[in-house]
């Protein structure tokens, strides 16, 4: 959905031949101004591997490869959040926190040590205020696997601010590998911004059918190769994105989940999300 090149919050993901993806992701979230916070609330629905696409079928799924049975451990037992592209998590926690306990290591330059330092800066920031609790597995009512994520988000204005305060030094840094991009990059400031609900984001880019195709956005404005991407309004409670990503579906990893990880019976999403941000509004006396 975000391609911000490859500016990674995490960590830049391993491509493979085969891979745990998922048929649609539905996300909801909230901005609770008064105590700066956001909620986040992920659905995943019709989750397969897609490493035997093309010669299984519905009586004969196939399985999972080895490879998507470690993938789906991983992100059924991790801190990891994704968006609308297979499963690769553009923010995965557990990374962010390897990542900062690494040493920072030699520089070519002073502007790659520029980059390092704001970007374990944005880490740090991170680590403090970012909450992933993975949800259960279920099965809907047309017995696809699928999954949710709860995403607490505290001092949101910190992050947004180390966020931003990473751009800039990263762009440059990777000026001389793609000047092109970066003469567009570097013009970009703020990259993200809340505005009660409605959020802004700003990257170098042509917008495609990932952008104006998902349910929930405002608008989307391409000028001189940047995109300005608006979601949400400003005055709306709650927002909700709904995007499809997979149009095919194999049910292959059902039974590696119900063995490994376990399926929950009668799951009701739209309750348990309900119920999520009703919660986190208790807590902030509103």
């Amino acid at each position: 959905m975000f391609r911000l090149r490859s500016l990674s919050i995490a960590t830049v993901a391993v491509m493979s031949t085969a891979c745990i993806t998922f048929q649609e992701q539905t996300i909801s979230y909230r901005h609770d101004m008064e105590s700066d916070r956001l909620l986040i609330y992920s659905t995943y629905v019709g989750i397969h591997g897609d490493g035997h696409f093309g010669w299984s079928d519905d009586d004969d799924p196939g399985g999972l490869t080895l490879e998507e049975q470690d993938e789906l451990t991983s992100a059924a037992l991790g801190q990891q959040l994704y968006l609308f592209d297979n499963w690769i998590p553009v923010l995965d926690m557990e990374e962010v926190r390897r990542q900062l306990r690494s040493p920072a290591g030699s520089f070519v330059s002073e502007l790659d040590r520029l980059a390092d330092k704001a970007r374990r800066e944005l880490w740090n920031v991170l680590v403090d205020n970012v909450t992933i609790s993975g949800g259960p597995f279920y099965l809907d009512p047309a017995n696809r696997l699928c999954a949710v994520q709860r995403v607490t988000v505290t001092n949101l204005s910190a992050v947004v601010s180390a966020l931003n305060a990473s751009w800039q030094p990263y762009v440059r840094s990777v000026a001389v590998d793609d000047p092109d991009w970066a003469s567009r990059a570097v013009t970009i400031d703020p990259v993200l911004t809340f505005t009660g609900n409605r959020l802004t984001i700003r990257y170098p880019g042509y917008a495609d059918e990932h952008e104006t195709s998902l349910g929930g956005v405002v608008g989307v404005l391409n000028t001189g190769g940047i995109v300005t991407l608006v979601v949400g309004r400003s005055e709306t409670s709650r927002v909700t994105i709904t995007k499809t990503v997979e149009t095919d579906y194999l049910p292959n990893a059902v039974g590696f989940v119900r063995q490994r990880v376990g399926i929950t019976k009668a799951f009701d999403p739209a309750l348990d999300a309900d119920r999520f941000f009703a919660a986190a509004r208790a807590l902030s006396g509103r």
